[in-house]
Parts: C-alpha cells; structure tokens; sequence
C-alpha cells in the first residue's frame, strides 16, 4: 500500500535520515527517475514524471513498503524550501540539510533550468553527511579482544 505526499507535507519537521537509494524502479513507470528515501523510520519514494524529451518534474511522493539496501547511522536533517515559503512561487524543491553542519545532503522536487525548462531534481550527497565529514566525525579506539579469534588489527 502507498499513500501519496505533496513536499509541502515533509516542511516544518526534523527527521534522522537513515537510508537513501537513487536506484529503486517505480513499477508503474520503469523510465522513470526516482529517490527513496527513509525518515523518522519512514520510506517515501520520489517520483519523475517524464514530460518529453527536454522536461521532466516531481511527478509525486509517495509512502513506501521498502526496505532500502543503503542504510547508514542516522544522520539529523531539517528541510529547507527551495526559494520561498510560498509554493505556488517556488522552486517546489527542498533540501534536506544536516542540522550538525548545515550542509545540504539531499535535494528532491523540481527546479527550473535558464528559468524555462522545468527538471526533476533527486540528488543524494553522502559526503556531506555527519559520519563523513571529518570535523564531526568521531573516532573510536577498538580493543584487540572485541575481534573474533585470528583476527588482527591493522
């Protein structure tokens, strides 16, 4: 079962972002683009719909029974509207932004090229997030015991 979202339904929130996957097929249109994504525990998919050759956009959102492959340490995001908190005047895009460092660590919704063409934008930056950044990041020293027997530590 899938429940459809606009963006406007995921704005004004805090999530732990926990899973990403850019290569998931929606089985209604196989050529088309997508994005799952999972907060808070829940996965959505982001869905293109293909227009022609030279347009494309967030066809929709949709809540997903998925478990995706790419799962990582909750990473703490917040979204951020793509011009304006208006949505008839915006981008219709939001970013998801690491609360940590601010850095933007998924993009999903439609953005304008040379401000005719609309295109669907899905984009996934795994550098940016808290674990890969090597301010944040927290080293752990591991014990030689935590290690089955035969193993060795480099």
């Amino acid at each position: 079962m899938s429940v459809e979202f606009a963006l406007k339904d995921l704005v004004d929130t805090e999530y732990d972002l926990t899973a990403v996957a850019t290569d998931q097929v929606w089985p209604e249109d196989p050529d088309a683009s997508t994005i799952s994504f999972t907060l808070d525990g829940v996965t959505y998919m982001a869905i293109e719909d293909v227009e022609d050759g030279y347009r494309s956009a967030l066809g929709m959102i949709k809540r997903v029974e998925l478990v995706l492959p790419n799962q990582f340490p909750a990473c703490r995001v917040a979204e951020f509207p793509g011009v304006s908190a208006d949505w008839e005047e915006s981008k219709d895009l939001l970013q998801f932004r690491s609360l940590q460092s601010g850095k933007v660590i998924m993009e999903v919704g439609t953005d304008h090229t040379d401000d005719y063409y609309p295109s669907f934008i899905a984009s996934f930056r795994p550098e940016n997030m808290d674990a890969n950044d090597p301010k944040t990041y927290t080293s752990y020293e591991v014990k030689p015991e935590a290690f089955a027997p035969g193993w060795a530590t480099w």
